[in-house]
């Protein structure tokens, strides 16, 4: 939905862009995957070791709870019913513990994500108030359409967009 409104939002601002042309309008874009590699490369050497380290841990762990599940059932004719459940509840605990493991690294990782998009928008924002841009949008494209990152507010249509959207 969310898509669908900025097309939209891109969109009129496409048309009414003629009735703009008598004033200058000064517009630039940014290449946001270019930006956020860079970013990454530059800045993001601590997330790429601790990523890897967690990622071998989460190796590590899987290993282990497949020996332990391939030990169970070679041993499973040999054991009690008794220690069967113990050795499955065993192997239960290390999968959640690898579980929780995993969610934690991607949490982190999605936190990394979003402080590090925080901080390029920062940016883009204060590029565009102090170099007098107009309008900042996407290189990239979806669905043919542009993507606004910085635009004055006067060249806003989003209420009235939604106005209409909504039948208001």
């Amino acid at each position: 939905m969310r898509l669908i409104a900025i097309i939209c939002f891109v969109g009129i601002i496409l048309c009414c862009l003629d009735s703009l042309a008598e004033q200058t309008l000064k517009i630039g874009y940014v290449n946001m995957q270019s930006v956020f590699e860079s970013y990454y490369e530059a800045k993001g050497g601590a997330m790429k070791t601790e990523k890897e380290k967690s990622e071998s841990e989460c190796a590590r762990r899987e290993e282990q709870i497949r020996k332990s599940s391939k030990e169970l059932q070679e041993k499973a004719s040999s054991l009690t019913q008794e220690e069967k459940e113990k050795r499955t509840q065993e192997i239960q605990g290390k999968i959640e513990e690898l579980v929780k493991l995993e969610r934690a690294r991607r949490q982190k990782e999605q936190e990394y994500l979003k402080k590090a998009l925080i901080e390029i928008y920062d940016v883009i924002d204060k590029i565009g108030e102090n170099e007098g841009f107009d309008l900042i949008i996407e290189k990239r494209s979806v669905f043919g359409k542009a993507i606004v990152l910085y635009g004055k507010k006067s060249l806003d249509l989003t209420d009235k967009v939604v106005e209409r959207l909504l039948g208001s």
